[in-house]
């Protein structure tokens, strides 16, 4: 386990990859997806390798989850790709899990990343801090 860190929502929505919007990637929030899709979705971050702070996501409650910030792509009706914060107003927003499945892995994460931080911009103030784990390739390049 990599060594716990923060940043401040301000200086991500300024980080590099905020300002490529990557257009091709169709993001969605976490509240669209079906329950069957979520399942899916933790499944294949496991099986792939993704990041996964939580020791047994399955039984993490589903209300834990912020279901506007958290953010998923679908392709062809499945999940290939989710980035799953957690809100808790007095420790900020905790990074719990995120995993690509697509092609270019990169180039999905820092969409959902963008997708999820102006989403968060919309809830959050400039100050909230974001909870990471650093250590891992798919969130290192994020955060720079």
């Amino acid at each position: 386990m990599g060594k716990i860190r923060e940043i401040s929502l301000k200086n991500l929505s300024e980080a590099e990859f905020m300002k490529l919007k990557n257009s091709a990637v169709a993001v969605h929030s976490l509240g669209e997806l079906s329950l069957q899709q979520l399942a899916e979705g933790l499944d294949l971050c496991l099986f792939k390798g993704g990041y996964c702070m939580l020791p047994d996501p399955f039984s993490y409650p589903l209300e834990n989850y912020d279901l506007k910030i958290s953010s998923c792509i679908v392709r062809d009706g499945c999940v290939d790709g989710m980035m799953l914060f957690e809100l808790k107003n007095e420790e900020g927003l905790k990074l719990l899990a995120v995993f690509s499945a697509g092609e270019d892995p990169e180039d999905d994460i820092e969409a959902m990343a963008s997708f999820s931080v102006d989403k968060a911009l919309d809830k959050c103030s400039l100050r909230t801090k974001v909870i990471y784990e650093e250590g891992n390739k798919n969130t290192d390049f994020l955060w720079g």
